[in-house]
């Protein structure tokens, strides 16, 4: 990827925590800057999606819910995309689920990535559990 420089000029306090912050992550300064960027643009992009902090790093998130954008990914799998039924799956709005999978859409080797992430997980969740009860619920309960 080709990058270009930019000057920046930060307001009084900003230097410091963005320093602050690359030391939490550790990066330079100028990397977390990138990522701040580009984590402003894509939200400026997709209203209904933000990043946050996880265990495994900065992950986008469906906004109001506790649904990663990765998750809806994965349910449109299952549900061949058809968001109506992966919005009634999750009893949410289906412009939540239309906003994920635009956002799935236009960075699919990110959801790629967090999928087969997610494959590894279960492996070693079950190389760590190797009996599990494993049962399905059914999309027609109750």
């Amino acid at each position: 990827m080709s990058t270009r420089v930019m000057s920046l000029r930060l307001k009084e306090g900003q230097a410091e925590r963005l320093n602050r912050l690359a030391r939490r992550q550790p990066r330079r300064p100028s990397e977390s800057l990138s990522t701040i960027l580009e984590e402003a643009l894509r939200a400026s992009e997709f209203p209904l999606v933000q990043f946050r902090d996880t265990v495994l790093g900065r992950e986008a998130y469906v906004v109001g819910t506790s649904t990663a954008v990765w998750e809806i990914a994965w349910l449109a799998q299952q549900y061949e995309g058809d968001a109506d039924r992966i919005a009634s799956h999750l009893e949410g709005p289906a412009i939540k689920v239309q906003a994920a999978l635009a956002y799935a859409a236009c960075y699919p080797h990110e959801m790629a990535d967090a999928l087969a992430d997610m494959a590894h997980r279960a492996e070693d969740l079950a190389r760590h559990l190797p009996q599990p009860h494993v049962f399905r619920v059914d999309d027609e309960t109750p």
